[in-house]
């Protein structure tokens, strides 16, 4: 909390922060407590967000200086490299949880196994030291009370699934609305979906139970065709097989011809 005058100040900064994540809809925030929370103080902080597209990490951390005196550090941009560590070697769908932090001497705040049961219940992601083991992440919450999204995998792995699906599905504006093409569109999803659910990003032990797209009659009109308009819904399993949170783009498609 150095770089800030007050923790209003910090919490204004990262309300604004978590507003922009939510208006992108592309991405996350990770979050740090200010430096001097006792951990019952922890809850009252943590409970000014109510969001998905953030979490939040306590305590703060200990590193050395040049000289080699214990100096305090927030977890954030540690756990930006635990998060790009598990990407790159998994995937988004790998908890950012349970794996060594590289460069720390302690933990700054000292905590006992009921505090860490506490916060970790109420949503806040502790970071522990364990003997033989190193200093570790113990918990993978986003900032929210809604089930679907509980854990940030969840959040993370939509973003990262839509953000694709936009981007590979743009070149169908220079087609020609009709059952071909949105034949073409579900097999092309349905081929990329299946690769990831075979990758774990997915629960179900078969694909129907672990995504769905709908690119048919079902969901595009003649009205729809005439007008250019192709719509494609896709709904993928998150926490369990079979409930489904869906996402719907919606195409507008150029000099139009309405295909049979």
């Amino acid at each position: 909390c150095e770089a800030f005058h007050s923790t209003r100040d910090m919490i204004g900064i990262q309300t604004a922060m978590v507003a922009h994540c939510e208006k992108m809809g592309d991405r996350f925030a990770i979050l740090d407590t200010p430096r001097d929370l006792k951990p019952e103080q922890v809850y009252d902080y943590r409970s000014k967000f109510e969001t998905s597209f953030a979490a939040l990490y306590y305590p703060w951390l200990v590193m050395l200086n040049d000289e080699g005196d214990p100096k305090p550090v927030p977890p954030s941009g540690f756990m930006a490299g635990v998060y790009a560590r598990c990407d790159r070697n998994d995937g988004v769908f790998r908890a950012p949880a349970n794996v060594t932090i590289e460069g720390l001497s302690g933990i700054y705040t000292p905590m006992h196994e009921g505090q860490y049961a506490e916060l970790n219940d109420k949503g806040v992601n502790c970071i522990r030291y364990a003997p033989q083991r190193g200093i570790r992440p113990w918990g993978a919450r986003a900032l929210t009370n809604a089930p679907e999204w509980r854990y940030l995998m969840s959040r993370r792995v939509f973003n990262a699934v839509r953000r694709a699906i936009y981007e590979n599905t743009q070149w169908v504006v220079f087609e020609i609305n009709g059952k071909e093409l949105r034949d073409s569109i579900k097999s092309m999803l349905t081929d990329f979906l299946g690769k990831l659910w075979a990758a774990g990003y997915f629960p179900g032990k078969v694909q129907d139970d672990a995504f769905y797209v709908t690119c048919d009659e079902t969901n595009n009109s003649v009205e729809d065709g005439e007008l250019g308009v192709m719509t494609i819904d896709v709904g993928i399993a998150l926490g369990k097989p079979m409930e489904y949170v869906v996402m719907s783009f919606e195409h507008k498609l150029e000099e139009q011809a309405v295909g049979v």
